[in-house]
């Protein structure tokens, strides 16, 4: 499990030249990694492995300094898992297209495919694709416990007919939803450009009009409509902090809660404080890599 900490990014004058940061990387979740140096820190980064199988980390950065912050955060983080660092400087344009390489088409399914929206992907007769561009928002599909949430999503939606994403980043849940035939559907996050470029994919997919967007905290929303779906792919902290309010969004009958991005080291804490909350109950978990997502259903009505 790898978590980079502090700030990376700095303001910066426009340039014609980014700095690339190279290193051989020996980890198991480089999805993982990939989309906290994209949704934390705003870096565009790609894993490419080499004819001998050796995976190298590629990560482009605005200069010098910044590029030299990463090395030291990555260093500290694990240093046996990062070796043969190298940095050159590289012009603009190849900044914009070089790390897309790193992503690759994503089958969740035998009829859900998720294709970055740069690769041409021949649709076959009974598949939905979702076509996404991330840009600096999470959610590529790569990561578990998006496809996670994807695959429950996925097997729920015939019997659904509403979804609110709490998170929704790329908006790679909201859009799959929509293009799962579910017809009433809200996509929150906390950041604007992440609702920019939700709203962008949405497009992108054919689904804007049936998609909702709101920007800002769910407890500064005035939402008074239940769902049958709530997807919540945050961390641990943020569901137990906006926990008051994922459950007023809930029909008190049929709501199935989805919660994912909790790390197994998590679990020890986490489920117990899940158990204890009045009349939800766990029924389905999902483990992969580092990674674990819980289903809930309520038992009964509040009294």
């Amino acid at each position: 499990m790898f978590r980079l900490k502090g700030n990376v990014i700095h303001k910066n004058p426009k340039s014609d030249t980014v700095f690339q940061l190279s290193c051989r990387i020996q980890i198991n979740d480089s999805d993982y990694l990939l989309e906290e140096l994209s949704s934390q820190h705003n870096l565009k980064a790609a894993v490419e492995e080499k004819p001998d199988h050796s995976k190298f980390l590629i990560i482009y950065s605005k200069n010098k300094s910044e590029a030299l912050k990463v090395k030291s955060l990555l260093l500290e983080l694990n240093k046996h898992s990062f070796s043969n660092f190298r940095m050159i400087s590289l012009p603009q344009s190849h900044w914009a297209t070089r790390w897309k390489k790193g992503l690759k088409v994503l089958r969740i399914s035998r009829n859900l495919v998720v294709s970055p929206s740069w690769i041409k992907y021949q649709k076959k007769a009974q598949e939905k694709v979702i076509r996404i561009d991330p840009e600096m928002a999470f959610g590529t599909g790569h990561h578990a416990t998006t496809r996670m949430c994807l695959e429950w999503l996925e097997k729920l939606a015939p019997s659904s007919k509403s979804v609110c994403d709490v998170g929704c980043g790329s908006g790679i849940l909201a859009i799959s939803a929509a293009k799962l035939g579910i017809k009433n559907v809200l996509a929150l996050d906390i950041d604007p450009e992440a609702i920019k470029i939700a709203r962008k994919n949405a497009r992108l997919n054919g689904v804007l009009p049936k998609i909702r967007f709101l920007t800002g905290p769910l407890k500064e929303q005035k939402i008074k409509k239940h769902y049958d779906i709530i997807l919540a792919n945050l961390t641990a902290q943020d569901l137990q902090k906006n926990w008051k309010e994922l459950k007023t969004l809930a029909n008190p009958q049929k709501t199935l809660l989805i919660l994912a991005g909790i790390e197994k080291s998590q679990q020890v804490w986490f489920e117990p404080w899940l158990e204890k909350e009045r009349k939800w109950i766990i029924i389905d978990r999902k483990k992969e890599s580092d990674w674990i997502g819980y289903m809930l259903k309520r038992e009964k009505l509040e009294t």
